[in-house]
């Protein structure tokens, strides 16, 4: 199913980047590790399926503040000009 794909691609990442290889003390050092991880993961991590945007990017677009500048192609949000990541469009 093509909507799960997302989830648990984004739960595959969290384990690989926070998780693994890591020993925690305590639940609280868990819940923080996984915030600041969501965190960088919203706000700086560019993502094939959005069009190498970041998910506060492609959020942002969806909501129609920037919605003059994104369309969508094949199921990803790409930018109609101007840079997204090393790319002009």
């Amino acid at each position: 199913v093509l909507w799960m794909k997302v989830p648990t691609r984004f739960n595959r990442t969290l384990k690989e980047q926070v998780i693994h290889g890591r020993i925690f003390n305590n639940i609280e050092e868990v819940r923080e590790a996984v915030r600041n991880f969501v965190e960088v993961y919203n706000e700086h991590w560019r993502v094939e399926k959005n069009g190498f945007l970041t998910p506060a990017e492609a959020r942002r677009a969806w909501s129609n503040q920037e919605a003059g500048d994104y369309k969508l192609v094949s199921g990803k949000l790409v930018a109609v000009h101007g840079w997204v990541g090393v790319f002009w469009f």
